[in-house]
């Protein structure tokens, strides 16, 4: 049906990997590519609705653990910057407060940003602090800067993985996983704010700078989730 295909095959070269029988080949570590690809496209971010974190709240029975979690949909930290969040962050509350400014430099690209902690979800961590918390460390002896510590009061490994697996032993009906969590504060927020048609400021600038976003575009591809959360 076709005398010729509508692409060309282009040569690249490509990085000789060490494999077994590799010095058999002759082609010089060159590949052939089509010059033209199909556009794909791009997955949407998956978030929780609110049924979802109802049920992912009441599922869970460990108290730092849910703190942990109320942190992450409540501010839209990443994991890492959860595990190390700031001890000194957690201030005492004064009872005047909606909600409490909270610089983090231990960010993605190291970059200081300012997070908005509801003033209920600070007055639970500071009761953290002084109780639990410190009954941890005082068994552990460890020193730590950092807010969260393990059953054992030992500091959260922030390269490790026992924040998902903590995640998926709840064994929810629905998949769950940190980042999720993320996506879940930015879709759930900008739609409230979006509802507030508020004059003082721009929606998706104010979540460009809570989620630490370099570039505008990269905050609104939360809008197609917002019309996802209408439509459901």
């Amino acid at each position: 049906w076709f005398n010729s295909l509508p692409y060309s095959l282009e040569s690249v070269s490509a990085r000789n990997q060490h494999q077994f029988l590799a010095h058999t080949q002759r082609n010089g570590g060159k590949r052939y590519s089509a010059d033209l690809m199909m556009k794909t496209e791009e997955k949407k971010a998956q978030f929780l609705s609110s049924s979802e974190i109802q049920q992912l709240l009441n599922s869970i029975e460990n108290p730092t653990l849910k703190l942990m979690v109320r942190l992450c949909l409540q501010t839209g930290i990443r994991r890492k910057e959860l595990l190390l969040f700031p001890l000194s962050a957690i201030q005492k509350p004064n009872g005047n407060k909606t909600y409490y400014k909270v610089n983090i430099s231990r960010t993605k690209g190291e970059k200081t940003r300012e997070i908005h902690v509801p003033a209920r979800l600070m007055e639970d961590l500071w009761r953290y602090v002084n109780e639990l918390r410190f009954q941890k460390q005082q068994e552990s002896g460890v020193e730590s800067n950092c807010l969260f510590l393990t059953s054992s009061g030992q500091e959260w490994n922030p390269d490790g993985s026992a924040f998902g697996k903590a995640l998926n032993e709840l064994n929810l009906p629905f998949h769950v996983t940190p980042h999720m969590l993320r996506h879940t504060y930015a879709t759930h927020m900008l739609k409230g704010l979006l509802e507030r048609k508020s004059s003082k400021f721009e929606p998706l600038m104010y979540l460009q700078a809570r989620l630490g976003h370099a570039n505008i575009t990269t905050t609104m591809k939360y809008l197609h989730l917002v019309n996802d959360l209408v439509d459901d």
